[in-house]
Parts: C-alpha cells; sequence; structure tokens
C-alpha cells in the first residue's frame, strides 16, 4: 500500500466525521469548498487518492436528511 492511501485512509477514519459535521451545521456553505479546505493537507505529489467529487457526494448526503420535505400542495397563505 503506498504513502498517499495510508495518509488517505488516516484522514478519512478520523476527519469524515467532523467535515459531516461541519457541513450539516453550515448549510449555506458550498460542499466543495468544504472538501478543498480538507484536502489542502495533501502534497501534489499524492496522485492515488479519490477524487474530490466523491467527498462532495458524501457531504451532500449527509445533508439531505436535513433538508425540508417538498411541499405537498400549492395551498398556502400569504400574510401581507
Amino acid at each position: 500500500m503506498s504513502d498517499a492511501l495510508r495518509k488517505w485512509r488516516r484522514y478519512v477514519c478520523s476527519n469524515l466525521v467532523q467535515l459531516k459535521t461541519g457541513a450539516v451545521a453550515d448549510v449555506f456553505a458550498a460542499s466543495r469548498r468544504l472538501v478543498d479546505d480538507h484536502v489542502k493537507v495533501f502534497d501534489a505529489t499524492d496522485f492515488d487518492l479519490p477524487k474530490p467529487q466523491t467527498l462532495t457526494r458524501i457531504l451532500n448526503r449527509a445533508r439531505e436528511k436535513h433538508r425540508p420535505t417538498d411541499p405537498s400542495s400549492l395551498d398556502f397563505e400569504v400574510n401581507l
């Protein structure tokens, strides 16, 4: 196993939960920006790391549970 892969596995085990809770707490922040901030710890020579899109999808899935449900009807009142 390469050093980059070991580094990635350690990172995922220790920081993925923290990254998910931060994404759920800051609902309006872009998932990609949060991922980019956390991926900066890797060197440019770490070439066998998973794609950042994978982490972005994981964060979006975690946020999906906290979104409000879609309205079931268009019956509502506007208060002026």
